[in-house]
């Protein structure tokens, strides 16, 4: 029997807290495998991001810089292109390793941009990939990073 509150009444309360619990499933979409490139280069970001899509045939276009923040202060800034291929599930980034105030991945200084590609690829796409930026002569060094370096990024995709 409920416990009864000082006036004698029924507490009404305690028949709601004894009620059996719903468990709720949330469908949120699973993880997406994401694919980590190094690129070592002197140039400019517009033209490392230009030479990206033309050798890619990608539509990197220039967002908002990729923000870092601790405790609601902003604690660097990086370069960002961005391009969302729906048709094949993917996104792409080109981000500066070297922001206003230090490294992204400071045990990667060698590495100037991440090129990081969101959605499933194939060993043998990424290899296509590495294989044709190697191929540009304003491309210094392309190397295959592990992916979860960029784990810590708020990347939407």
């Amino acid at each position: 029997m409920p416990p009864n509150t000082p006036s004698g009444k029924k507490n009404k309360r305690h028949n709601s807290l004894t009620m059996a619990a719903r468990k709720i499933h949330i469908g949120l979409p699973p993880e997406r495998q994401k694919t980590l490139i190094g690129i070592a280069c002197n140039e400019n970001d517009y033209r490392v991001g230009w030479e990206v899509n033309r050798l890619l045939s990608l539509q990197l276009a220039r967002t908002d810089n990729l923000t870092i923040h601790k405790t609601r202060q902003v604690v660097n800034e990086f370069s960002q292109y961005f391009y969302n291929d729906e048709a094949n599930e993917r996104a792409y980034y080109l981000i500066q390793n070297k922001g206003t105030k230090g490294h992204l991945l400071p045990d990667c200084k060698n590495i100037d941009f991440l090129f990081i590609v969101s959605g499933t690829l194939s060993k043998e796409n990424e290899k296509q990939i590495l294989d044709c930026l190697r191929t540009s002569s304003l491309l210094q060094g392309i190397f295959s990073l592990d992916a979860g370096k960029i784990n810590h990024l708020p990347l939407p995709y």
